[in-house]
Parts: structure tokens; C-alpha cells; sequence
């Protein structure tokens, strides 16, 4: 499964912040199989990114956004989403209840636009955040996924850990556990046939591993 990264906020792409949660996702996103191609860093801007997505969808299975959820006017991300993949945004009831309670457990009054943090692109599968104000939610176009989180790194590892993997390892089937074996002074050619003998499963190159074999365990 190919999966791509698309990292939103103008922010990161003038280098005004240091991009961690994109190396976060590539290391989980390879934990669970997938291979990722491409990662692409695009600024506050609804057209662009939804350009952006349009194209990962046309050589990735999963799309995963980072960013741009929050209640400000410059945080596109939503608007982008439905744009790209032709819907409108509607309000979910059972995210705005969380964003109130969560303003409310700290005694905090509820800003006048976080409301917006409760409209998703329709029919997306709503990602609950308990640790933050900017749920998440899930498109299915295609066949594909486009999956957009939270770009406050807390926010987005809690989500990834809890939201993010489980559905995709239930969505997609069980993906290939992935293991790159780095031999040393053994001919990959021998090992190659080894593997193909049935003692591990099914080998290949990588074109991203430098000629490494990847070995592809199916369980």
C-alpha cells in the first residue's frame, strides 16, 4: 500500500517551525507496511492544497494531512479536503459537544470560532480528539483515504497512536509487516533465493532502500 504525507502551514514552509510531526508519521506509517514516495509541505492556502491532494490521490491509497484544523480563518485544511474531493462541509453534532466540553473542563470560554472545528467535509468519519480541540476525520473517495489530523504534535500523536493506525490496519487488512535486513558479507542474490524457498515470505528491492532486500512477511 502506497501512502503519502502532506504537511499544511505556511509556517513550515517558510521554515519558521521545524517539521517533527512528518517523520512521526513516516515511522509509524512504515511500522504498520506502508510505503511512502512522497511528502509534500504546502502553505495556508485552499486551492494549493487541495491541488495538493488532488495528485496524491492519483498515486497514493492513503492521503494523510497534518495541520490546518484549527478555528482560525487561515486554517484551510477543511475546506481543502471537501474541495478536492467534491463535497460540502457540514457541522457533526457530537464534535462540537467535545469542543464545548473540552473548553469547559478547564474553565476556558468557548472561542467564537472554534465552532468551526466541529464542520467536516460530508459523509468523512469524524476523528474524536480528547486531547485538543481539532478533530480529525476521514474521506473515502475512490477507494482511497484521505485522512486529515491535527498539526499540534500532542494532538497528532495521540491520534496517530489511537485513531489513525488502528483504522487503517482494520480498514485496508492486515498490512505487511515490513523488515529491512541489512546483510552484510552475504551475497543478496543467495539470500534472495533463500527467501524465495518459503522460509520468510517474498523479497524485493526497495527502490528507496539502496538496493537492500525488502522482505515482505504475509500474515
Amino acid at each position: 500500500m502506497k501512502a503519502e504525507i502532506i504537511m499544511i502551514g505556511t509556517e513550515l514552509l517558510l521554515g519558521q517551525i521545524v517539521d517533527t510531526n512528518a517523520s512521526f508519521l513516516a515511522r509509524h506509517l512504515a511500522e504498520i507496511g506502508f510505503n511512502l514516495y512522497h511528502k509534500t509541505t504546502v502553505g495556508d492556502n485552499d486551492a494549493r492544497i487541495a491541488d495538493a491532494i488532488r495528485s496524491a490521490l492519483k498515486r497514493s491509497d492513503v492521503v494523510i494531512t497534518s495541520g490546518g484544523l484549527g478555528p482560525t480563518v487561515d486554517d484551510k485544511t477543511r475546506d481543502a479536503v471537501a474541495i478536492a474531493t467534491d463535497r460540502q462541509l457540514v457541522l457533526v453534532e457530537e464534535l462540537l459537544e467535545d469542543i464545548i466540553a473540552f473548553f469547559k473542563k478547564r474553565g476556558l470560554e468557548l472561542g467564537e470560532n472554534n465552532p468551526r472545528q466541529a464542520y467536516i467535509p460530508q459523509d468523512a468519519i469524524p476523528i474524536r480528539n480528547p486531547v485538543g480541540t481539532a478533530p480529525g476525520f476521514i474521506v473515502k473517495s475512490d477507494e482511497k483515504y484521505v485522512i486529515s489530523l491535527p498539526g499540534v504534535p500532542h494532538e497528532l500523536h495521540h491520534l496517530t497512536e489511537n485513531s489513525l493506525k488502528p483504522f487503517l490496519l482494520k480498514a485496508l487488512g492486515e498490512a505487511y509487516l515490513l523488515a529491512m535486513l541489512k546483510i552484510c558479507k552475504l551475497d543478496s542474490c543467495f539470500f534472495c533465493h533463500t527467501v524465495k524457498t518459503g522460509a520468510f515470505g517474498s523479497a524485493q528491492r526497495g527502490p528507496d532502500t539502496g538496493g537492500v532486500p525488502v522482505i515482505e512477511f504475509h500474515r
